[in-house]
């Protein structure tokens, strides 16, 4: 393998690691801000990654509970308040997000 094949793949495992990261601490994050203490919603909530070759992708939310976005967003139909925790535990960490994306894809000399 060349020195430039195993730059790439080393770039790779840091992409991957930092998402995988990023998944963990917006899982502690969202779980904080949940305006619910137990039962399903917060059972539910979460981030994962997902990698490809190129690219990886962290996923905020909660998993199959269909009254989430209910939750976060509000309804004028119910009279629901929105309460944005997942949005809020993004927007409040952005600081944090962006050092651990520059901290860990830092390329070794």
């Amino acid at each position: 393998m060349s020195k430039f094949q195993k730059a790439i793949q080393d770039m790779k495992k840091k992409r991957e690691k930092v998402a995988n990261d990023l998944a963990m601490y917006l899982t502690r994050e969202v779980k904080l801000r949940s305006p619910v203490k137990s039962g399903h919603l917060r059972r539910n909530l979460g981030a994962e990654a997902e990698h490809e070759e190129s690219k990886s992708k962290v996923f905020v939310g909660a998993n199959g509970v269909e009254y989430a976005p209910i939750v976060h967003e509000g309804s004028t139909v119910k009279n629901i308040k929105p309460q944005p925790y997942i949005r809020d535990s993004i927007e409040q960490n952005i600081g944090d997000i962006k050092k651990m994306i520059s901290e860990g894809l830092k390329v070794d000399d």
